[in-house]
């Protein structure tokens, strides 16, 4: 094992995990230690090993009804597995972020939901706008979009959802989209030492929705989102009543916040306990530093509401 002043590789490392912990927060995505030991070697794959049990006992697919849709679920997938077992006792996915988008939401607005996965987001999108609403999808993943399509058709909303099979970015182009082997929902631009690779194309926002006007723009990709920002300045300026919902994890830096803080008012989003769905003012960026991960929020500045600390009601 390689030292660096008399201390090994992995015990520096360590000690930096430990530091992490002590600050409140750890994202293995952060590379603070590798994702295969921490975070997939770990806890997903005991998970996996529940998933392979659950797989022989009931069959590869489960049909989940939600809101008056169905969301198929492939247990083939660690990833559909860990949302079976939140959806099977009760609760939501992104509780709060569900609460919220079923409020926002109306008939006839247009949802752009940028890292897919399987549907969850999409689907509900597509109940709430209705027949005249619009939802593009956007994942670049095969395996994912495999299922989202198959989503998409069972519950015969093939014609008001776009399923678009690749990437959004800064700039046009082509991309690594790298992700654990066995959880390939965490696929990211971002460089990663080990996992599996695949070249996609990406686009820009701008390029690729030029004439769009959406209501909602959801962007989760696992770290890349101010790229996505980056790529729709022209979005963003031609459409004062878009907002977004905009993941915000230990990858994320104090200039995603500034660029958002630009043209929209942040708010995080709850997603737990009795306030769940509601905001809460994101005054600084300090406010986010600690926090590992979550959803915010972002309306646009000149839409109103209530300017103050703490939580917020949505409207």
């Amino acid at each position: 094992m390689s030292k660096q002043g008399g201390t090994s590789v992995f015990g520096a490392r360590v000690k930096e995990f430990v530091r992490g912990l002590k600050r409140g927060f750890l994202d293995p995505f952060a590379g603070i230690l590798p994702v295969e030991l921490l975070w997939s070697d770990a806890y997903l794959l005991y998970k996996d090993r529940q998933r392979r049990r659950l797989l022989s006992a009931k069959g590869r697919f489960v049909n989940l009804p939600l809101f008056g849709y169905t969301l198929a679920l492939d247990l083939y997938s660690l990833h559909d597995y860990l949302q079976y077992e939140i959806l099977r006792s009760g609760s939501y996915y992104e509780y709060g972020t569900t609460q919220l988008l079923r409020r926002k939401l109306k008939s006839g607005d247009t949802f752009v939901d940028v890292g897919a996965n399987n549907g969850y987001f999409t689907l509900m999108a597509a109940s709430l706008t209705g027949p005249s609403g619009l939802v593009l999808s956007i994942e670049p993943n095969p395996a994912c979009v495999a299922r989202l399509r198959n989503n998409v058709w069972v519950n015969c909303f093939d014609g008001r959802v776009k399923v678009m099979q690749i990437a959004l970015g800064g700039k046009e182009g082509s991309g690594v989209l790298s992700f654990p082997s066995h959880f390939e929902a965490h696929g990211t631009l971002l460089s990663r030492r080990r996992g599996e690779k695949i070249t996609v194309l990406v686009e820009t926002f701008d390029r690729l929705f030029r004439d769009l006007h959406p209501s909602i723009v959801k962007v989760d990709i696992e770290g890349s989102e101010e790229s996505v920002i980056e790529g729709m300045t022209s979005a963003i300026e031609s459409s004062p009543s878009m907002s977004l919902i905009v993941e915000w994890n230990s990858l994320s830096s104090r200039s995603l916040y500034d660029a958002l803080t630009r043209s929209f008012r942040v708010l995080r989003i709850v997603e737990h306990g009795a306030a769940a769905g509601e905001t809460v003012t994101v005054g600084r960026f300090q406010d986010l530093r600690r926090l590992r991960n979550t959803n915010l929020f972002c309306e646009p500045l000149e839409s109103g509401g209530r300017s103050q600390e703490g939580v917020v009601k949505s409207q």
